[in-house]
């Protein structure tokens, strides 16, 4: 499921798709849609209810990735339950054993059955991904700028060099994108 639908990226760009930009609409979507969730390392909405397995901190308090944690349903540290009644967490995904002890620092060696997301996307994220979906619809060549007369329209940042230049029409999170997603990004997220 999509945290953005096409309906919300054609209001956004105040269009409505052909048959013949649909496709392509859809792909650029998509991929803003998979570039804002991997680079915050969770999938921010909907709420969903799913087991994750994280490499134990070693430390007193374990993290998960979710920054906005519903309920904790279940847990296992080392393939053995423990009791979700004796652990203390927060809503930004972080847990604390009220026995003091520490988690496992073994890698995978969490399992939690989690409650997580946001009910909606929020809005600012919305917009943020439909702006980076098109960037990359309306640049499907590359081009960065246009100009008629007194008139111009800026697709993209204009390339400053050719080391690391992403092709033509490609989804990419610019600076700016990325220090917006920061807020809601777990932290450590690949």
């Amino acid at each position: 499921m999509s945290i953005v639908t096409m309906d919300d990226f054609a209001g956004y760009l105040k269009r409505d798709f052909d048959e013949y930009d649909a496709y392509t609409a859809q792909l650029m979507l998509d991929g803003a849609c998979d570039a804002v969730t991997e680079y915050c390392g969770w999938h921010i909405a909907p709420v969903l209810t799913q087991t994750v397995t994280v490499d134990g901190s070693g430390t007193l308090i374990q993290t998960l990735p979710t920054l906005n944690l519903v309920s904790l349903d279940s847990i296992s540290e080392n393939g053995l339950p423990l009791d979700v009644s004796r652990i203390d967490w927060s809503s930004y995904g972080v847990m604390e054993k009220r026995w003091g002890n520490g988690w496992t620092g073994r890698r995978r060696g969490i399992a939690a059955g989690i409650t997580h997301g946001y009910t909606a996307t929020p809005s600012w994220v919305t917009t943020l991904i439909c702006a980076v979906a098109g960037r990359a619809f309306n640049s499907p060549l590359g081009i960065q700028q246009e100009t008629a007369g007194p008139e111009s329209i800026q697709y993209a940042v204009p390339r400053t060099s050719t080391v690391n230049v992403a092709p033509p029409g490609t989804v990419v999170l610019l600076t700016a994108d990325r220090r917006m997603l920061d807020r809601i990004r777990v932290p450590l997220a690949a």
